[in-house]
C-alpha cells in the first residue's frame, strides 16, 4: 500500500491492527515481539483500577502526577493530554492568535506533522529549519518550537539547543520543547540536562515513547502558562482522562534511565544480528 495522505495512514494503521489481531488470536500473545520502542504500558493494581471514576480518578491520581511529573520533566506544573499532538494544538491555540508566526528549530526536517498543522488552524505562519544560521524569529512570532530529538537518535547538540531558547527570550517570546521521546533518550542516552533546566518555558513528551507508560502527552513549564494551556485543553477535549492519568503515574515510576540504555544496547546487538 502507497500512502498518499492521512486518510492512507488511518487505512494502514486499521489494516495493521487487523494482523495483529490475527496473530494474537492464533498464537497468543507470547508470540509476538514489539521492537517498536512504542509499545507503552498500563501498568495498575486492583485497588488502583477500582478508582478509575470520572472524578475520583483524577483526585487521586493528579496530584500524584504533579510530583513524579516535575520530577520527570522538570517545570512548576504538569498538565495530562490525550497526546503529544494534543499539548501542541492546546499550547498552539492557547499562545497563538490570527496572524502571529511561529518559528520551529529541529534536528532534521520533516516536523511533526501536529505543530504545522495546528498553525494552520489558528491561522498563524510557520517556518522550520535545522540550520541556526538560517534561523529567524520574526517580530510578528508568539511562540518559539524547538524539537529536542528524533526515533533514530538523532539530537540537537545542547548549545545549540540553549542557543535557541536564548534567542526567542530575548524577545519575550515562550519556547516550547517537543520533547516525544528526547526527554528520555537526550537525557539517558545523550547526559543532556532536562528541556526545562535548558530555558524552555514548556516541554511535553509522549509518555509510551521509550517508557512504560500509555500512549498520551505529559506537559510541564511555567504555571502560568501550563494553566492557560489547561483551559483550551479542557474547551476542546484534548486533556488525559482517569486511566491515562494513573498510567502516566506508574510508567514514570517504572521508568529507569539505565533500563533505557540496555534497550538501546539490545537493539544493536539485534541489528547486528539482522
Amino acid at each position: 500500500m502507497i500512502v498518499k495522505n492521512s486518510l492512507d495512514e488511518v487505512k494502514k494503521r486499521e489494516s495493521a491492527l487487523k494482523i495483529i489481531k490475527e496473530i494474537i488470536n492464533d498464537k497468543g500473545r507470547d508470540s509476538l515481539y514489539d521492537v517498536t520502542g512504542l509499545s507503552g504500558g498500563f501498568i495498575a493494581s486492583d485497588e488502583e483500577l477500582n478508582l478509575l471514576e470520572t472524578y475520583v480518578g483524577p483526585a487521586i491520581f493528579e496530584d500524584e502526577l504533579q510530583i513524579v511529573g516535575r520530577k520527570h520533566l522538570g517545570g512548576e506544573k504538569v498538565l495530562a493530554v490525550n497526546r503529544t499532538s494534543s499539548g501542541i494544538l492546546a499550547s498552539i491555540l492557547a499562545l497563538v492568535n490570527e496572524g502571529d508566526h511561529v518559528s520551529h528549530f529541529l534536528a532534521e526536517f520533516p516536523a511533526h506533522p501536529s505543530i504545522p498543522r495546528s498553525c494552520a488552524i489558528v491561522g498563524a505562519s510557520y517556518d522550520e529549519f535545522i540550520d541556526i544560521d538560517k534561523f529567524t524569529i520574526p517580530d510578528n512570532t508568539s511562540l518559539v518550537v524547538v524539537t529536542g530529538s528524533t526515533m533514530d537518535h538523532k539530537v540537537i547538540d545542547e548549545e545549540l539547543f540553549k542557543k535557541v531558547i536564548d534567542m526567542a527570550h530575548e524577545k519575550d517570546i515562550p519556547v516550547l520543547v517537543d520533547d516525544a521521546s528526547g526527554a528520555r533518550l537526550r537525557t539517558a542516552v545523550f547526559n543532556q540536562a532536562k528541556a526545562t533546566e535548558l530555558g524552555a518555558d514548556l516541554v511535553v513528551t509522549s509518555t509510551d515513547k521509550l517508557m512504560p507508560g500509555p500512549r498520551g502527552g505529559l506537559m510541564a513549564g511555567r504555571k502560568d502558562l501550563i494553566d492557560e494551556i489547561k483551559v483550551k485543553g479542557n474547551q476542546f477535549g484534548l486533556e488525559a482522562q482517569p486511566p491515562l492519568i494513573l498510567a502516566m503515574v506508574n510508567g514514570i515510576k517504572n521508568y529507569t534511565e539505565e533500563n533505557l540504555i540496555k534497550a538501546i544496547d539490545k537493539k544493536d546487538e539485534l541489528f547486528e544480528m539482522a
